[in-house]
Order: structure tokens, then sequence, then C-alpha cells
């Protein structure tokens, strides 16, 4: 994550390079050729005008993942620019980059983002409904593992998805209720806009509502920052490698089953879902670039938890 940058949001360190190249075409002399085709460009190329920038916004779940491709895709674009600029030594070359931002706001948001603006693509945890515009088209791209989450201090790391249900309910109060300390419970729960609380009502709660009086953590990483400060606390979320070696927080072992990736693909564990990218309309450009670009880079999904979809395949097959 970008520094002194909170919701995520990445830009191009290209822009200084391309005006420093161009500059030196137009001190050439007035009648020489490179001079008068940087010119023929138009003055905006010389205030930084590259292509319009792509936005990725939503899902705070799918966020790192956005943010390690932008960050690839950048890189893989300039090292075109010098590939091309090292095969045309005999003329000099202006190489646009484009600029993608990434950042949350939540699954909703994103969908709604992505209604307004065809280069605005929407990250988000669940599909667009029938109530979405009818121009978003929908990009699969991964699967993410879910999890319950508990601070240690709860004593507690096994739960039935009943008792998980009565808890976020406020049907149960302390942790000795369920085998635990005699410790307060209390619930942390993400605003409606998210799309890992939309799969937890869907996986987990079914009909029955959250306690109305629930902390609320807007994001995947305050909600981890918030679990700290919080004794007894318990909630969800997305579960990459990283998270099992917090210290003070532990996944649950849900009615017996661990929430792994494997678990996942062998169809035991059923609290996970798709990540989705969404355009408005067909993507084109670097927007299609850019989700092709997603979809091929699995090594970095697996590396950062998530599940590439050649490995939901074998979930399909059974």
């Amino acid at each position: 994550m970008t520094e002194g940058n909170p919701d995520g949001a990445r830009r191009s360190s290209g822009d200084a390079k391309r005006l420093k190249g161009l500059l030196k075409i137009l001190e050439a002399g007035p009648t020489h050729p490179e001079r008068i085709a940087a010119l023929g460009m138009g003055a905006a190329a010389l205030s930084g005008c590259n292509p319009p920038p792509i936005t990725v916004a939503g899902s705070t779940a799918l966020l790192p993942l956005m943010l390690t491709d932008v960050a690839l895709f950048e890189e893989e674009q300039e090292q075109t620019c010098k590939k091309n600029e090292n095969q045309h030594k005999e003329r000099k070359t202006i190489c646009n980059i484009t600029v993608i931002n990434a950042t949350g706001g939540g699954s909703r948001f994103g969908i709604a983002q992505a209604e307004t603006d065809p280069r605005i693509i929407g990250a988000s945890d669940f599909p667009a409904s029938s109530k979405d515009s009818q121009m978003l088209v929908d990009h699969v791209i991964a699967a993410s593992t879910f999890a319950v989450i508990v601070k240690r201090d709860s004593g507690v790391s096994r739960l039935t998805r009943e008792q998980v249900q009565r808890i976020f309910s406020g049907e149960l109060k302390n942790w000795k209720e369920v085998g635990g300390n005699d410790l307060r419970i209390y619930v942390i729960t993400r605003p409606i806009s998210s799309g890992t609380r939309a799969e937890f009502m869907n996986s987990i709660m079914k009909n029955r509502r959250i306690i109305v009086d629930a902390l609320l953590a807007d994001s995947t990483k305050s909600l981890t920052e918030t679990m700290k400060m919080v004794p007894g606390s318990i909630s969800y979320a997305v579960f990459p490698p990283s998270m099992s070696r917090e210290k003070e927080i532990t996944p649950v072992v849900l009615d017996g089953i661990a929430p792994t990736n494997e678990n996942v693909i062998s169809g035991k564990y059923t609290f996970w879902g798709y990540e989705h990218l969404l355009t408005n309309g067909p993507p084109v450009g670097d927007a299609k670039r850019f989700i092709e670009f997603v979809k091929d880079h699995q090594p970095e999904m697996r590396k950062l938890g998530y599940i590439p979809m050649s490995d939901m395949k074998r979930l399909a097959r059974r």
C-alpha cells in the first residue's frame, strides 16, 4: 500500500520520466523532425496528458490482489516501453503508460462506481444483481476463503454454525457459554456495503439478523486493528495466509472444518465466495488488458491466499 495513502490508491511513477524524455525532444532544433512530431502531439502531452486513468474500486477483501497486480501491470508496461525504445534507437519514442488507481470502499460502492464510467472497474465479493445496471459485465477472477475470526483471549477456536448465529444475533453474550473464558463477547461487523458481510449473511446467518449494537469496521484492515484493541471480540473476514500469523486473532474451525483453500476446493468448507471485476459494457483497451492480466497471474493469487479459477474447476468436477 502506498505510504500516506490510506485508501490504498496507487498511481504511476512513470510520469516524470515521460516528461523528461519529451522535453529532450522539444529541446532539439526548430526544424528537427522529432521535435515537429512531438509538437504535433499537442501541448497536452507536455502537461502529462497520458491515456485517461483506470480506477479499480470496491471490495477491500480484493484490494491486496488489486494493489499487487496494479504494480506488476505498470512494471510490465514500463518494460515494454524500454524494449520498444531499444528496438527503435534511431528515433525518440514517447511511451504512454496507463495509470491505474486501486482503492477500497466496499463491494456495493464498487458496483455503483462501475455503473457510472467505463474506465471504472468495480471490485466485488458478489455479482451484480438484477437491480443494478444491465450494462454491467461480470468477470469472475478468483475465489476467496472467508472465516469467522476471534480474539485469542476468548479461549475458543471451534464453533458450530448455530453458535455463531446465536453470538452474532446477541443471544450468547459470554464466551463461557460456548466453552471459552469468562469474558464478554463483543461482535464486530462490516457495513451493509461490504461484500464480505453479504457473504457472511448468506452463508452463515441465513435469515437471522446481526445484533444492532455491534461495533462497525469499514475495511478488512480496520477490522483486524479493532479486534486487537477489543477484548473478547469476534468477527468475520477474508482469510489470507498472513492472518494465520496474527498473534492475537485466530480463525474458527467451523462445524469441525478449518477455513483453508484446500477445504474449499474439496467442497468441505462452505464459507467462501467468488471475486468479481465488473465493467460498464464489455471492457476494451487497457481495461480489458488489465482484467486479462489479473486472471493470468495466478502465482500472485495463490501467494496472497486467493484461489485461481483453474483450481476451482476441481470443485466443479466433484
